[in-house]
């Protein structure tokens, strides 16, 4: 931020004193300030925008790999249980229903995998948006601020540099705090989402597949006793 302070007052001094006029030194000074810290931050956002487009696309893959286990499982499990029922006359209601419960519950294991992965993509781009637009209010802010120093315009550069540089360190100590808060939300980001995948194991995706075919499975072997019985 010292760089800051430093690159206001070389504004002044060059430009004041070769009689730019104050309309195109404020135009200069603003867009220069910007420019800076742009400089400093946009490469940081450009990282983590990166790391959340990694993070969607293995959700997308997640998402496909769950649906589609439990879209082959199911079906050859119900191809099995019309075969089942195909094969006697009994009246199999009783049975079935106690089927179709361990089939929703096979369901739902997969559904509860689906909504914690969903969430997962939804809260990393939410903080994402939220990084983002502080950083556009920073700047923003930060160009309004710079203005109101030079309302300290004089004729006589040497007023002009003392009343710039009262307001200079006050809007120096303000960008220094805020901008020392975004790049801690950036590390912050960047240290809980580079892993993404790993932290989809909350989501006991590693396990939901094999635990919804087990429960497909002895739901049908259920089932099979059932009718045997009947």
């Amino acid at each position: 931020m010292a760089k800051f302070v430093t690159f206001l007052g070389l504004i002044f001094v060059v430009y004041g004193v070769h009689g730019t006029s104050y309309d195109k030194l404020y135009a200069y000074a603003n867009e220069k300030v910007a420019e800076y810290f742009e400089n400093e931050i946009d490469p940081a956002l450009a990282k983590l925008e990166g790391v959340v487009v990694k993070a969607v696309y293995i959700v997308e893959l997640v998402q496909i790999k769950l649906n589609q286990t439990w879209s082959e499982t199911a079906e050859k499990i119900d191809t099995d249980v019309d075969t089942l029922i195909n094969g006697t006359s009994a009246d199999v209601s009783s049975c079935l229903s106690e089927y179709s419960n361990e089939k929703a519950k096979a369901s739902e294991i997969l559904a509860n995998a689906t909504s914690c992965v969903n969430a997962k993509k939804t809260t990393i781009t939410e903080v994402y948006s939220t990084i983002k637009a502080d950083i556009k209010s920073f700047i923003n802010d930060l160009s309004e601020d710079t203005k109101s120093a030079w309302s300290c315009s004089t004729f006589n550069i040497w007023k002009l540099w003392k009343c710039a540089e009262t307001y200079i360190s006050s809007l120096e100590n303000s960008a220094q705090d805020t901008y020392s808060n975004l790049t801690s939300q950036i590390k912050n980001f960047e240290a809980t989402y580079s892993d993404f995948g790993s932290s989809l194991e909350d989501c006991a995706i590693t396990t939901v597949e094999a635990t919804a075919t087990t429960r497909l499975t002895e739901s049908y072997n259920t089932l099979k006793d059932c009718i045997a019985e009947l």
